[in-house]
């Protein structure tokens, strides 16, 4: 380099390095005494930092490794390891609050439930991790405290909505208490959260297919089995055939018999099931032969079809009245048939207006005038008021009709805190309402949850989900309808029409009504307690459940001595009201508790004309089943114990 040139780069200011295109932006270039120093300054401060960092190292307390040994293996889901390394450590230092932790939730990971939650409970603070919350509210579930641990659940999945194992959990606890809404809820959440979650998706499918939703079954499905043509799982729930079945028998529910039989594809011949379905879009299909042939190959295969669910579409009870009119009319006219009206149609209601003030606090008010359109109650607290629209009217009005009110807010549906009481043809406060409101929308009375109001619609209506979106053919229906008891109908017309042997009733064929088991499971859903538990066993509280109390009776507990058994249909029929005549009653005690009677074999009967001290010939129903107050306000109820009468 040009001596001139070396010192200008030595000593000289920077220079400026121009490109062929005469760019603008310098580089500017350190004087080489400059560089020189400015990095042996960084590398002294690196230097520093290191020093710092070893004597922080070896000044600050390390983790212990039996601690460290826990965390890793619980990190990697060894979960024994985990509980094993974490005892070790607390074994030398039995405060060591970190080990505890590990242990706790290692021994709920290996359900030493008990020794879990004691675990839990050494600890100084509660924690509050969605791990945490979902591991105890696990433990709480398997233990059958089901309502603490759903609520636990619930925190942690608010807490962390990505945390799977916690909505999972979650949503098949719901799933098995039939809190399908709920459950659904769950389900959801998961799946936008992880889209390729394939359990919750399948799980989704099953929720519809519990609330009669093909639609949402079939989307659900067909999507699954786009990303899963041929699983390998071994889990009932993931086996392709499991999907299949219930691809079609939704299909089916839909008229949709061609994609039924695309949807079974090539099953085993020995899988009755799919034999049983096959008969069935074969029978849509207008193939009687065919829908025989495989109808026979499902009963061969297990020597019965059963009394399954019929996978038909609903038709409304107006259309079993062409072949069974004289049943249809009585139902019809049968309270059964009134069980429901929609909120704009009231028609035939025997209620009245009121205008009054609650009767636990003169500061709270309410009125209702059934003349208004649309129909709403107006409720009143210290000069503030609140309206809410009727959107569903429960009850026939023999004893008392409940509306549900949807608040002007759109917060969600709630029982009136007022009901209409027909034997007093007057309003009074629902049973199960607070003494005083916490809130001005409280005033309504007590909102209820989408399980709650698809609860109460399974017992007031034929198909919840069509009533739900106003849309189907069960919407006619004013209540309780054909379908209801006996299973959706479409199948069955299809199959008188094409004269095949099977009618095609999901249950409760003519002259064949069952098991007395079947009988009184089809009543106790609905007079029955539903899995509710109940504040008190008290005769008050337990009278208005028929289906319950009649199996407290010796009557049915004796009863399989009886040719026809003993259940709710020995006396009632389902297809009219219940007759009020007690002579007929007296007849149906008669024909059992004498010895000649014919309702039972002889050696029953006498055992049984011994149980009554008093000569059976009369008046048996207004002793031993008399009405009693119910805690429903200004009802009384038949006692079906069947018992004598307590003094």
């Amino acid at each position: 380099m040009p001596r001139q040139m070396a010192a200008r780069v030595s000593h000289g200011p920077p220079f400026r390095l121009r490109s062929s295109t005469d760019s603008p932006s310098p580089i500017r270039c350190l004087h080489p005494e400059s560089a020189m120093k400015r990095s042996s300054i960084a590398l002294a401060f690196v230097a520093g930092i290191a020093a710092i960092a070893t004597v922080f190292y070896f000044l600050m307390p390390q983790e212990p490794e039996s601690r460290k040994a826990a965390r890793i293996a619980y990190g990697e889901k060894q979960w024994a390891r985990a509980f094993n390394e974490a005892s070790r450590r607390l074994k030398e230092d039995p405060k060591d609050t970190d080990a505890r932790l590990l242990q706790a939730r290692a021994a709920a990971r290996i359900e030493r439930d008990a020794f879990a939650l004691e675990a839990y409970g050494q600890l100084p603070n509660r924690p509050e991790s969605a791990e945490d919350l979902y591991l105890v509210g696990s433990i709480l579930v398997r233990m059958g405290r089901g309502a603490e641990g759903e609520e636990l659940l619930t925190r942690a999945v608010d807490t962390d909505p990505a945390h799977d194992e916690a909505a999972g959990f979650l949503s098949q606890f719901l799933f098995r208490n039939r809190r399908f809404e709920a459950a659904g809820t769950t389900a959801r959440k998961r799946l936008a959260a992880n889209p390729a979650d394939d359990a919750t998706r399948v799980l989704l499918a099953r929720i519809h297919d519990s609330t009669f939703e093909p639609e949402e079954v079939i989307r659900s499905l067909d999507d699954w089995m786009a990303r899963n043509p041929h699983p390998e799982t071994s889990s009932a729930e993931f086996r392709i055939e499991t999907i299949r079945k219930l691809l079609a028998r939704n299909h089916l529910r839909l008229h949709q018999p061609e994609r039924a039989i695309a949807s079974l594809g090539n099953f085993e011949r020995t899988d009755r099931e799919s034999l049983w379905l096959a008969s069935r879009a074969k029978l849509q299909l207008g193939k009687k032969t065919e829908a025989v042939e495989f109808l026979e190959a499902a009963r061969q295969a297990t020597g019965e079809t059963g009394n399954l669910e019929e996978p038909s579409p609903y038709v409304g009870a107006a259309a079993c009245r062409e072949c069974h009119a004289e049943i249809s009319e009585d139902q019809q006219a049968s309270r059964h048939s009134m069980t429901f009206r929609f909120g704009d149609q009231p028609d035939g209601l025997p209620w009245n207006g009121f205008s009054k003030a609650d009767f636990h606090s003169e500061k709270l008010k309410a009125s209702f005038d059934p003349r208004q359109t649309p129909l709403s109650l107006t409720f009143e607290s210290d000069g503030e008021e609140v309206h809410g629209l009727m959107k569903f009217i429960m009850g026939s009005g023999r004893h008392a009709v409940t509306p549900v009110i949807e608040p002007e807010d759109g917060t969600g549906l709630r029982e009136s805190r007022w009901t209409w009481y027909a034997p007093v043809n007057d309003w009074d406060i629902t049973p199960g309402q607070p003494r005083v409101p916490a809130s001005p929308l409280d005033l309504m009375g007590v909102a209820q949850s989408p399980d709650m109001i698809r609860l109460c619609l399974g017992c007031h209506t034929t198909n919840p989900s069509e009533i739900l979106k106003r849309e189907g053919r069960t919407v006619a229906d004013r209540g309780i309808g054909c379908e209801r008891c006996h299973g959706p109908g479409g199948n069955h017309i299809e199959a008188i029409r094409a004269e095949i042997p099977d009618k095609a009733i999901g249950r409760f064929r003519r002259n064949s009504m069952g098991t007395r088991p079947q009988v009184m499971q089809a009543c106790g859903e609905c007079h029955g307690t539903m899995g509710r538990d109940l504040a008190t066993n008290s005769d008050a509280a337990v009278v208005r459940f028929q289906a319950m109390t009649l199996t407290f009776s010796e009557c049915f507990k004796q009863g399989q001595g009886l040719r026809n058994g003993f259940d709710c249909l020995t006396c009632h029929s389902p297809h009219h009201d219940a007759e009020t005549d007690a002579r007929l009653y007296d007849t149906k005690c008669i024909d059992c508790h004498k010895a000649t009677g014919t309702g039972a074999v002889n050696t029953v009967n006498e055992a049984n004309a011994r149980l009554c001290k008093v000569e059976p010939a009369g008046n048996c129903v207004s002793c031993h089943m008399p009405k009693i107050p119910s805690v429903q306000p200004h009802t009384r109820f038949t006692d079906h114990q069947i018992r004598i009468p307590k003094k």
